[in-house]
């Protein structure tokens, strides 16, 4: 018994397109692995968002074209925006992400008996703490649909 496959190739589909790229570091060589690449509309609304590979690429289905903004988030940096996408019809962008702002290490926090927390003059370190914190939490839910960490 012998089988056939036949591999057709079809045009791009009327009104789908794509984003898509590669993030890295500061160094502009070093992948930036886990980073999640959010795509939102002109109203701020969210039309797509992806977790980049090992290698620091992502591809993003876009169900219409428009004018968006990219922002890139991942642990250790701060958020890097890119506005003004122009995605148009049909089409595929390739938009390159560089993440040069690194988040400032925060000094230790020692307490002891019968001392005071002074936390509150540390407010901007807490908020970026914070932050991190989110972006942790928000990388670990797009590994888990994309099942990242399933195996068999």
């Amino acid at each position: 018994m012998m089988a056939v496959v036949a591999v057709v190739a079809l045009p791009p589909q009327a009104g789908a397109q794509r984003i898509f790229g590669k993030v890295v570091l500061a160094d502009g060589r070093t992948a930036a692995a886990g980073t999640i690449v959010t795509a939102t509309d002109a109203a701020g609304a969210t039309v797509a968002r992806e977790l980049t590979t090992a290698r620091g690429d992502y591809i993003m289905p876009l169900s219409k074209p428009g004018v968006l903004t990219l922002t890139a988030t991942r642990i250790g940096s701060l958020p890097e925006v890119v506005r003004d996408v122009n995605v148009a019809e049909g089409r595929d962008l390739r938009v390159g992400i560089t993440l040069s702002k690194q988040v400032a290490r925060l000094a230790p926090v020692t307490t002891r008996s019968g001392e005071s927390c002074a936390i509150a003059s540390e407010r901007s370190d807490a908020a970026t703490l914070w932050d991190q914190l989110q972006i942790a939490l928000a990388t670990t839910a797009l590994a888990e649909q994309a099942r990242i960490f399933v195996a068999t």
